[in-house]
């Protein structure tokens, strides 16, 4: 393979990180501050409408996937082939879990975008049209900055005594540890 196609992104490197860590920060932000109203105010059912949008980004990312997958899937090399089939299994799995702590809060799982998420799930659909790796790129960035939430949810988790949703958040995080996604390397 072509080593300049391995760092396409070397020349905006700098801007790309810059974008990611700004929206991790801002993502991390309105999680810390989700938490302090829910400690103000404790409610399952807030609580449960709280994930609603994550557990709808999880399946939106399992569709998109897949239609990456359908589309261009054997444009990649087989390596890059299976880490997106990977990729698609965790996040159904991811879809599941988080659909099971909304359960049991009392709850609906999404079967469609909520409000909050239509924005999101549009640019993420209308990335997947202007280049085979754009709606890959835009998961991926995301994904990096829902990362930053992962510790406080399980944080939040203990501090108000819902072992479900720490026992799933560590599972996750466990499953992203152990089996890190080499999509960014296509």
């Amino acid at each position: 393979m072509n080593d300049e196609r391995r760092h396409g992104l070397d020349p905006i490197r700098a801007e790309v990180d810059a974008i990611a860590e700004r929206a991790t920060a801002t993502v991390r932000e309105r999680s810390d501050a989700f938490w302090s109203g829910y400690a103000a105010r404790p409610d399952t059912a807030t609580l449960a409408a709280w994930f609603v949008p994550r557990c709808w980004r999880e399946i939106d990312y399992v569709f998109m996937l897949g239609e990456v997958i359908r589309r261009y899937g054997l444009g990649f090399e087989r390596k890059h082939l299976t880490a997106l089939s990977r990729q698609l299994l965790d996040e159904a799995e991811h879809y599941d879990r988080v659909g099971r702590i909304i359960e049991r809060l009392g709850g609906t799982v999404p079967v469609a975008p909520p409000p909050s998420a239509r924005r999101w799930s549009a640019f993420l659909w209308e990335s997947l049209e202007h280049h085979r790796l754009g709606a890959i790129a835009a998961w991926n960035l995301s994904e990096t900055a829902a990362t930053a939430t992962l510790d406080g949810i399980v944080e939040a988790g203990r501090r108000f005594q819902l072992p479900g949703l720490v026992r799933t958040y560590e599972q996750i995080i466990d499953a992203m540890k152990s089996e890190p996604c080499e999509t960014g390397k296509l």
